[in-house]
């Protein structure tokens, strides 16, 4: 019994080192000329892949995420040189795809939404520096379509329809607490 084990682990263990043999993998750094890290991951057969971080010239994290030979793909983060966050969202073969939040230097979200191919897709929010709602509206193959909401200061100020970019049918006109006109 002993010995099946260890001829079996043998043979694993000569598999394993067969693979790796014939692969060309690496962890890779690439430096600024002031000797700091400029990025750093995985190479396999010369191509990103899995984890990497890219970094500014003071040392401070730039992005992170993983690369599938050559593309990034899942969950990517690039934050602004202050530290703070200025993307956040998903990669699938090279190209945004699902939820994404994009973010002002201050740490406010600036947009928020859905993306499908490298295009905008589905419902989008938009908001000031300071926190406040400009505009909420839908998407369809990266064009504004069906209906959206303007803001000033958080408060609506007109809503309507877009028909592939246009706008179209009535819109609606508000002053802070009662509808002005229609279009």
């Amino acid at each position: 019994m002993p010995l099946k084990f260890i001829s079996i682990l043998t043979i694993s263990f000569l598999v394993f080192q067969n693979t790796h043999a014939n692969d060309s993998t690496k962890y890779f750094r690439s430096y600024y000329t002031n000797n700091v890290i400029k990025s750093e991951g995985w190479l396999v057969n010369g191509e990103k892949n899995e984890w990497w971080k890219e970094y500014y010239k003071n040392g401070q994290l730039k992005s992170i995420g993983q690369y599938s030979y050559g593309l990034k793909t899942g969950w990517w983060k690039e934050l602004f040189s202050n530290g703070t966050i200025h993307f956040e969202g998903a990669f699938k073969e090279g190209e945004k795809n699902g939820y994404w939040k994009f973010n002002f230097a201050n740490g406010n979200i600036m947009a928020e939404g859905y993306f499908l191919k490298d295009v905008k897709q589905g419902y989008w929010i938009y908001y000031d520096s300071n926190g406040s709602k400009i505009a909420e509206g839908t998407y369809t193959s990266g064009t504004m379509d069906d209906y959206w909401k303007f803001y000033e200061k958080g408060i609506i100020k007109r809503e309507g329809m877009y028909e592939m970019g246009k706008k179209t049918g009535y819109w609606h006109f508000y002053n802070p607490d009662k509808l002005l006109n229609y279009d």
